[in-house]
């Protein structure tokens, strides 16, 4: 709450500025939106952890979920350089859409912020050939990924493999998206 004030008021405070002094509202916005943004991650874990989170569920076709997702990202996946590649099914799955949403827009997130080089992101679907109510959702980027050794770590609350790449991460994403999943039954 108090940080909500100090956010809306950030922009009627810029004009008349000096150059250098618009070099330090910059700073304080990136850091107030960053730290609204730890709030609000860390307020959504705590929600996902007290059991006080409610899934809305629905069967959906998982296929429109992604759709939307990409219709968030899309400006911002081009602005970045990135090619999108989407191979996509009917799949009619019992889902909170938002979570769901949620989830694929952190892990586009973090393709956006650590891939360098290969700036592609693929999403596919891919029905279990088994049992029909369970679907693959695989998205994939060509950055260079996660060492061995820091796989078991990944979903671990404020955990970073590299503090350097990661200097405006919470540390917290891949942790809400597997909770979110583990509650769906679903893994990640």
């Amino acid at each position: 709450t108090p940080l909500t004030p100090i956010v809306g008021l950030l922009p009627a405070l810029k004009q008349g500025l000096s150059k250098e002094q618009l070099g330090y509202h910059k700073v304080i916005t990136q850091n107030a939106e960053y730290l609204g943004g730890l709030i609000d991650d860390t307020l959504n874990i705590a929600r996902l952890d007290s059991g006080k989170m409610e899934l809305n569920l629905k069967k959906i076709n998982l296929k429109d979920v992604v759709k939307q997702s990409m219709d968030q990202n899309l400006s911002v996946l081009k602005s970045n350089g990135f090619k999108v590649n989407l191979k996509l099914i009917d799949s009619y799955v019992n889902i909170d859409e938002l979570k769901i949403v949620e989830v694929i827009n952190n892990i586009i997130s973090n393709s956006i912020k650590y891939v360098d080089k290969e700036k592609e992101i693929k999403i596919e679907m891919i029905n279990d050939k088994k049992d029909k109510n369970y679907v693959s959702l695989i998205i994939s980027d060509k950055g260079e990924g996660v060492k061995s050794e820091d796989l078991s770590k990944i979903f671990d609350e404020f955990y970073r493999t590299d503090e350097s790449r990661h200097a405006r991460s919470s540390g917290l994403g891949l942790s809400i998206c597997k909770r979110i999943v583990d509650k769906h039954k679903g893994t990640i």
